[in-house]
C-alpha cells in the first residue's frame, strides 16, 4: 500500500424513516465512544468523530424533513482522518442491522501513481455484511448490487472497462428579446437526439426527463459521457453531431440569435469529474452565456467556483503545457484557471483517445526535452482536430470602433461593463460607448439597460442574476458598437 492515500465515501443509507431517526444517536455514540478513549491512541482523531458523527446527523434530518426514506452523504478522508468514516459505517450496520447501505469508496494513490480505484460495498437490510475490518480499498471490492432505484444507476451498471461518465444538475434560462426561435431550442432540449449526441442518461431512476420544463427554462439531471463544462465552454465543437444532422434550423437560430441579441444562461450547479469511478466529487459550479456570433454558438463563462485543479497524473501537466503551446504558440500559465481547468480535460480526453504514447499520461516518466518533442508530433499529427478544442480561449485584437460624431445610438442608455473579452477589460470600452451617447456606470440600479458581461465578470454577474438586470453577452455589445 502507498504510504499516503485518500479516500472519498459516497454512501446512501434506505429504511423507514423511524429507522433513519435513530442514525444520529447511533452517530453519536460512536463519537462518545472514540472520545472517551482518546488518550490511550497515539492518534487522537476526537475532532473528526465529531464532525463525522455531525455529517450522519444532518444528513438524517435533512431526509426526514424531506419525507423521504434515503438519505446519502459523502466523506473524503486523507491521512489524518482514516478509519474514522469505516467506523460509523460498521455501527449503523451492525446496530441497526435493518438499515441497507449501499457505498462506493474511492481509492487514491496520493503519493505516488495517482492511480483511483473504485469499490462498491452493499450490505442490504437485515445482513450486517459490510465487513468494514477487512476493507482497505486498494484491492478493488466489488459486492453484488441489487436493481433498486434508490442505488444510483450508474452504481448498478458499472462496467471497469466500459466508458467514462460525468454527472451535472442545473438549469438552461433563456434571456433577450427571443421569438419564435425559442422554439427551436425547446426542440432541440426536449428530443432525444441532443441527448443521444451527450451519450447522456439518468443518475438514479431508470426512466424520467433528463432535462424538464420549468416556468423560467429548462432543468437538467443527467450523466453524460462528456463533460458538461466542456460542452458549456464550446457548444458548437461538442454538440456537433446534433447540430450537423439539423444543420439549416441550427444556423437559423444563430443568426436570429446574434440579430435579436437573445441567448442562453446555462447554470451547472453540481458536476462530477469525467472518470470510470462514478465518482460525484463536486468540480464546482459554473455559469455560462451561450451566444451567437451569426453563425454557431459560442460561450463566455462570466463566474464560476472551482473546488479543486487535481491533475491525474505527474506528466500529466507538463504534457497538456506543451501541447497547448505547440498548437497555439502561447504559454499555458497565461490562461486563467478556469480556462486551464476546461482545456485540460479537452486535451486530456483527445491523447486518450488518440493513445499516440502506447501507455496513459499518469505513467508517462518523460524528461522535459521528451515531453516538449512528444507534445509537437502529437500536435503536428492531429492539428486540425485539435485546434476546435482550444479556439474558443485564444486571445484576439479586438475590433476597431470609431463611431461618427453624429452617431447617438446608445443615447439614455445605461451600461455596466465587467470582465475580460478578447484579452481586455471591458472597461476599455468605455470611451467608445459614451462616444456613442451611453453611459457607463457602476452602481447596480433598477434603471440599467444592461449589464455587459466577459469571461471572469465575477460577483457583479451574480448580483445581476439576484437582481434580475438585464445581461448582455460582451461580443453583443462589440456587435451593437460596429
Amino acid at each position: 500500500m502507498s504510504v499516503s492515500y485518500e479516500m472519498t465515501y459516497t454512501v446512501y443509507l434506505n429504511g423507514a424513516p423511524d429507522l433513519l431517526a435513530q442514525i444520529p444517536a447511533v452517530a453519536r455514540e460512536v463519537a462518545e465512544e472514540y472520545i472517551a478513549h482518546a488518550e490511550t491512541v497515539f492518534w487522537d482523531q476526537s475532532p473528526a468523530y465529531r464532525e463525522t458523527a455531525q455529517l450522519f446527523c444532518d444528513a438524517a434530518e435533512q431526509a426526514l424533513e424531506a419525507g423521504e426514506t434515503v438519505c446519502r452523504l459523502e466523506q473524503e478522508e486523507g491521512d489524518d482522518r482514516h478509519g474514522v468514516m469505516d467506523a460509523f459505517l460498521s455501527a449503523l450496520d451492525t446496530r441497526l442491522p435493518q438499515l441497507a447501505l449501499a457505498i462506493l469508496a474511492v481509492y487514491l494513490d496520493a503519493e505516488y501513481t495517482h492511480s483511483r480505484l473504485s469499490n462498491f460495498l452493499y450490505s442490504p437490510a437485515g445482513s450486517s455484511s459490510l465487513h468494514m475490518k477487512d476493507f482497505y480499498g486498494y484491492e478493488s471490492r466489488r459486492d453484488a448490487l441489487p436493481n433498486e432505484s434508490w442505488i444510483p444507476y450508474s452504481w448498478r451498471h458499472f462496467t471497469p472497462s466500459g466508458p467514462p461518465f460525468a454527472y451535472a444538475n442545473g438549469s438552461i434560462t433563456p434571456l433577450g428579446s427571443w421569438g419564435e426561435e425559442k422554439a427551436m431550442v425547446e426542440q432541440a432540449l426536449t428530443s432525444d437526439g441532443l441527448l443521444e449526441s451527450l451519450h447522456a442518461f439518468p443518475y438514479i431512476k431508470e426512466t424520467g426527463d433528463l432535462i424538464k420544463k420549468t416556468e423560467t427554462g429548462y432543468d437538467f439531471d443527467m450523466c453524460s459521457s462528456i463533460a458538461l463544462t466542456k460542452v458549456g465552454a464550446n457548444p458548437d465543437c461538442f454538440l456537433s453531431p446534433y447540430f450537423q444532422a439539423h444543420e439549416a434550423s441550427y444556423r437559423a437560430l444563430c443568426a436570429a440569435m446574434r440579430e435579436k441579441r437573445c441567448f442562453l444562461h446555462l447554470e451547472i450547479s453540481e458536476i462530477s469529474h469525467l472518470d470510470r469511478n462514478w465518482g460525484r466529487t463536486s468540480e464546482g459550479l459554473w455559469h455560462f452565456l451561450l451566444y451567437s456570433d451569426g453563425v454557431r454558438l459560442r460561450a463566455l463563462f462570466p463566474w464560476n467556483r472551482i473546488t479543486g485543479f487535481r491533475y491525474r497524473g505527474a506528466c500529466s501537466e507538463p504534457l497538456i503545457h506543451g501541447i497547448y503551446h505547440a498548437l497555439t504558440g502561447y504559454a499555458f500559465s497565461d490562461l486563467d484557471k478556469p480556462e486551464q481547468y476546461l482545456i485540460r480535460l479537452s486535451l486530456e480526453d483527445a491523447v486518450r483517445a488518440y493513445d499516440p504514447f502506447g501507455k496513459p499520461m499518469e505513467q508517462l516518466t518523460w524528461s522535459a526535452g521528451q515531453v516538449e518533442e512528444a507534445a509537437s508530433s502529437f500536435v503536428e499529427a492531429h492539428r486540425n482536430a485539435l485546434l476546435p478544442l482550444v479556439e474558443p480561449f485564444l486571445p484576439a485584437a479586438p475590433e476597431s470602433c470609431a463611431p461618427a460624431p453624429s452617431d447617438r445610438r446608445f443615447a439614455g442608455k445605461k451600461f455596466i461593463l465587467k470582465g475580460m473579452w478578447k484579452g481586455a477589460p471591458l472597461e476599455e470600452w468605455k470611451p467608445t460607448v459614451e462616444a456613442l451617447g451611453g453611459k457607463v456606470v457602476q452602481r447596480m440600479t433598477a434603471d440599467l439597460d444592461s449589464v455587459v458581461c466577459g469571461n471572469h465578470a465575477g460577483e457583479p454577474f451574480r448580483n445581476a442574476c439576484k437582481r434580475d438586470l438585464p445581461l448582455l453577452p460582451a461580443p453583443y455589445l462589440e456587435y451593437m458598437m460596429q
